[in-house]
C-alpha cells in the first residue's frame, strides 16, 4: 500500500508539472543560471592560483557537482513535505496525517515531492562526466552509495529542524537560515579551522555532506564520509525523539 501511495504522489506531481510547463522550464533555466554563476565564481578565483589547500579547479567542480546533486535530490524529495509541516501545524491539517494507521511520517515527508526538480540534475551530472575521477563502474557505484549517505545526512538535519515546529509553530525563518547555510556545502571542508571546523563538520554538517564522496575519491579519505554517516544517524535519531516529545504538546488549531 505504501508503495502505491508514494507512486500516486509522484504521478500527481508529474501531471502538475506538465500543466505548468512554462513554470517548470523557467525553474530549470534559473537553476542553470545559478549553477553557471557558481562555476564562474570559482573560475575567477582559480585564474590567480593553481590550488587552494590542495584543491584544484577540477576538484572544486567535482565538489560543486556533488553538492548540487545532493541539494537537488533533497529539495525534490523531502523539502516540500518538511516545509509544509509548518502550515499543517498552524492550520490544524496535521490531524489528517495523524489519523493514518501507519507510515504517517513517510507520507508527510513525501507529500510534496517536486518532480520537476529532477530536471536540474542534468547540469551537475554533465560536470561529473567531465571532472569526476571515476575509473570503472565500481567507482560509480561507490560514488552513488556515498551520495545516498550524504543525502541521508542532509535530510536528517532538515528533519530535525522541521521537528521544531511543534514548539515554535513558525519555523520558516529557521528553515531559511538552514537553506542559506547549506548553500555553502560546495566549499571544501579544509577551509574550516579551529572551533568552526567542529561547528560545520559535527553540529551543522555543511562541511561533510558533499565533501564526503569527493574526499574519498580525491584523497582516499574515509574520515569525512564516516563523519557524515554518523552525524546523519545522530540527527535522524534526535529528530525522531524530538517528534515524539513535541507531539505530546501538539494541539490542533482546527479543533
Amino acid at each position: 500500500m505504501v508503495v502505491s501511495v508514494i507512486k500516486e504522489l509522484f504521478r500527481a506531481n508529474f501531471i502538475k508539472s506538465k500543466v505548468y510547463l512554462k513554470d517548470t522550464l523557467l525553474l530549470v533555466l534559473y537553476d542553470l543560471l545559478i549553477f553557471l554563476v557558481q562555476v564562474l565564481f570559482f573560475k575567477i578565483i582559480y585564474l590567480h592560483v593553481l590550488k587552494i589547500e590542495g584543491w584544484s579547479f577540477g576538484d572544486i567542480l567535482f565538489l560543486l557537482a556533488t553538492s548540487q546533486i545532493v541539494e537537488t535530490l533533497y529539495y525534490a524529495l523531502f523539502f516540500g513535505g518538511l516545509a509544509y509541516t509548518n502550515d499543517w501545524v498552524v492550520e490544524g491539517t496535521l490531524d489528517y496525517f495523524l489519523i493514518l494507521p501507519q507510515y504517517r511520517k513517510l507520507y508527510m515527508i513525501l507529500y510534496a515531492v517536486d518532480v520537476k526538480k529532477f530536471l536540474s540534475l542534468v547540469f551537475p551530472i554533465f560536470l561529473l562526466y567531465k571532472f569526476a575521477p571515476f575509473k570503472s563502474l565500481w567507482d560509480v557505484g561507490i560514488y552513488v552509495a556515498f551520495v545516498l549517505i550524504a543525502l541521508f545526512t542532509r535530510f536528517s538535519f532538515g528533519y530535525l529542524v522541521s521537528s521544531l515546529v511543534m514548539v515554535f509553530t513558525r519555523i520558516s525563518a529557521i528553515q531559511a537560515v538552514e537553506m542559506e547555510l547549506f548553500s555553502y556545502s560546495n566549499f571544501p571542508y579544509v577551509i574550516y579551522h579551529g572551533v568552526w571546523k567542529w561547528v560545520f563538520l559535527f553540529l551543522i554538517p555543511v562541511g561533510v555532506v558533499a565533501n564526503g564522496p569527493v574526499s574519498f575519491f580525491k584523497d582516499h579519505n574515509c574520515m569525512v564520509i564516516s563523519i557524515s554517516f554518523l552525524t546523519g544517524v545522530a540527527f535522524f535519531l534526535l529528530a525522531n525523539m524530538a517528534y515524539k516529545v513535541f507531539m505530546k504538546r501538539y494541539q490542533s488549531a482546527g479543533g
